[in-house]
């Protein structure tokens, strides 16, 4: 029996977009491919909370020899993602039967963007990387997340866009949906009996 109902927010409840370093990078005027090359290496670092976003923006400017607001452009071009507005809708409909929870791979400034944003509102738990200094796909975060929620996993459906994370949580006894789109997931959820 399903209890409770876990979101990735990067690429589920947000929408993903492949331009958003391109765009960063040719504002600070910058190579793409190295931008993205740095992030790659920095990635674990930065969602596990050992680098703040400042940090993060100093090291950039170190690398690439600019002087221009790093912060100012992550901010800028991260609030052009665009939310999931649907599926916030459809989640408001299972919360009045199911626990709804976020388990999100974020550094500090997205975590700050996204609260600002109201994403987080309305959830059961958020459980957020940098700040319990986890990332998916570790099975840390997950056991963190069925301990805060005080379930069994196979009580639990997790739904993320990447197959790394949903192979984990699978193993780990946890219901799986391996999120694409809105139409979907609802079928994937009354596949598994789940009145959306």
């Amino acid at each position: 029996m399903v209890k409770v109902i876990i979101f990735d927010v990067g690429g589920v409840l947000m929408f993903s977009d492949m331009v958003f370093y391109k765009k960063i990078s040719k504002y600070l005027g910058i190579d793409s491919k190295k931008l993205i090359k740095l992030r790659d290496k920095l990635y674990y670092e930065r969602h596990k909370g050992k680098l703040t976003s400042k940090q993060v923006a100093f090291l950039i400017k170190k690398e690439f020899g600019i002087e221009k607001d790093v912060m100012r452009a992550f901010r800028k071009y991260y609030l052009e993602l665009k939310i999931n507005k649907s599926l916030l809708k459809i989640i408001n409909r299972l919360k009045k039967k199911y626990k709804v929870a976020i388990v999100s791979n974020m550094d500090d400034l997205s975590y700050k963007i996204n609260k600002e944003r109201g994403i987080f509102s309305g959830f059961d738990e958020v459980i957020i990387s940098h700040k319990v200094r986890l990332v998916k796909p570790q099975t840390r975060i997950f056991k963190l997340a069925l301990k805060k929620l005080d379930v069994k996993a196979h009580n639990c459906v997790f739904v993320d866009d990447s197959k790394d994370n949903i192979n984990v949580a699978r193993k780990l006894g946890f219901k799986v949906i391996h999120f694409k789109n809105n139409k979907q997931l609802i079928k994937e959820l009354k596949n598994l009996s789940i009145q959306v």
